[in-house]
């Protein structure tokens, strides 16, 4: 039997290839576990180590990463290359399972090719983390750690982490062996949102929670970047790259391109087009485009000197999240 995993959620995916491999290892004596990854290899290589594999008469559990498995009508090798490991996927190596971590090209199940991936493979896609089941597993991780916090000292927590739960174990790890007592001030202490330490990903947070008028969140963003930096000006370039990268996904998308698609046309890294996918529907292009011109219009305001960065954007942050008319930016 082989596998496709699709997953944003890293954690997640990992976990369900520990438990794949401890389900096939109940059923099969496997000699060992390895990693093939295709980003830096090839499909031939791959099923010439398989073919070899069963030369040997050995057992073994192969996890493969770097796959991309959906069909591009401009590349007519890496077509191949996928009709290939079709063939082998009709008639596979019984003495090996192949598990392929999809990671960051997630599989398009609407047309024949992925239809009959499906069909051929034990196909799990892992949904994505939604708040309420996060901070459900958060509170039974405290729990287990005999960790013991407060409501108010939850939500202090809450308010400071992705959903991610590579992150949160991470998090989890600082509050575990703080040899202190716990209080919301120690945990802002210890706990820093990653603001822009990983920029696609942390302006992605900032810019959802401005276009969703969510002005708390906002705010909560912003204090915790105003204790990070004093250089304010840059963060408008980089809100606006990220609001143009999500204007420019959403008119693919809405043109009927698909994540792969979106990926290769914008030559993006593949999991910055996942992540982005997720919140395309949320917003109207034109919510975006107002946006983009008020940052415009505040970045002419600080370069002719109507106004200093910092107040302008924060004057900006109420305006756009909290719908609050006080410069007319």
């Amino acid at each position: 039997m082989n596998y496709l995993i699709e997953g944003t959620d890293r954690y997640l995916v990992q976990r369900k290839i520990v438990s794949l491999h401890q389900e096939i290892l109940d059923k099969k004596n496997i000699d060992r576990i390895t990693t093939y990854d295709l980003s830096n290899g090839s499909i031939d290589e791959l099923l010439a180590s398989v073919n070899q594999l069963s030369f040997f008469d050995q057992e073994r559990i192969i996890v493969v990463v770097g796959a991309d498995l959906n069909l591009d009508e401009k590349d007519q090798k890496h077509n191949e290359d996928v009709e290939r490991l079709m063939t082998y996927f009709e008639h596979p190596v019984p003495e090996s399972s192949l598990i392929f971590d999809l990671g960051d090209y997630p599989l398009n199940t609407r047309n024949a090719n992925g239809k009959k991936l499906q069909k051929l493979c034990r196909y799990t896609k892992i949904a994505p983390l939604d708040t309420m089941t996060f901070q459900q597993m958060t509170r039974q991780d405290l729990k287990k750690e005999k960790i013991e916090l407060s409501e108010t000292e939850i939500k202090t927590l809450n308010d400071r982490l992705p959903l991610d739960l590579a992150n949160w174990h991470s998090e989890l790890a600082k509050l575990k062996n703080y040899p202190g007592k716990l209080d919301s001030t120690t945990i802002k202490q210890l706990v820093i949102r990653p603001l822009f330490g990983s920029e696609a990903k942390d302006t992605l947070y900032f810019s959802n929670a401005i276009l969703s008028k969510d002005l708390k969140r906002t705010l909560s963003y912003w204090q915790d970047l105003s204790q990070q930096t004093k250089e304010y000006y840059p963060l408008i370039g980089m809100i606006a790259s990220q609001l143009r990268f999500l204007y420019e996904v959403k008119y693919l998308a809405n043109s009927g391109h698909n994540n792969n698609q979106i990926t290769k046309q914008l030559d993006a890294n593949p999991y910055r087009v996942t992540k982005t996918m997720e919140l395309v529907n949320r917003y109207r292009l034109n919510d975006i485009e107002e946006l983009l011109v008020s940052l415009a219009n505040l970045d002419l305001n600080i370069k002719t000197g109507v106004i200093n960065d910092k107040l302008g954007f924060e004057l900006f942050l109420l305006e756009a999240a909290g719908g609050l008319k006080i410069w007319n930016l």
